[in-house]
């Protein structure tokens, strides 16, 4: 029989393989139960209860000190944007006018000269 060298590389990858593979059944097995699925619905329901009575909460805090909250800011970001297209709107119409306005009148009593 000949002999096969020691190869620390394939050993390695083949102990990885195996972790992993074990790893993959036992998570398969406690994920795969009921128990779990009704676990992850209460942690889930716990967790956006937990959000929301903390931003009603941070929003208070916000009100008590005088600082804006984060839909405060998103309402100013709006109404600054509005502002910012009828300006833009504005000025487009304005330049419309002036390329298609008659050239200003003279106000003096000599005629323009042709």
């Amino acid at each position: 029989m000949a002999d096969v060298p020691f190869d620390p590389i394939a050993t390695w990858q083949k102990l990885v393989s195996d972790w992993e593979k074990q790893i993959n059944e036992v998570s398969a097995r406690v994920t795969g139960t009921e128990e779990y699925s009704r676990v992850m619905n209460q942690t889930t329901k716990f967790t956006a209860a937990a959000r929301q009575h903390f931003d009603r909460q941070m929003e208070e805090f916000l009100k008590t000190v005088h600082l804006p909250s984060k839909a405060d800011m998103a309402a100013i970001h709006d109404r600054l944007a509005a502002i910012e297209d009828a300006i833009e709107q504005l000025r487009l119409a304005l330049d419309r006018d002036k390329r298609g306005a008659a050239p200003p009148v003279s106000r003096n009593r000599k005629p323009q000269a042709p």
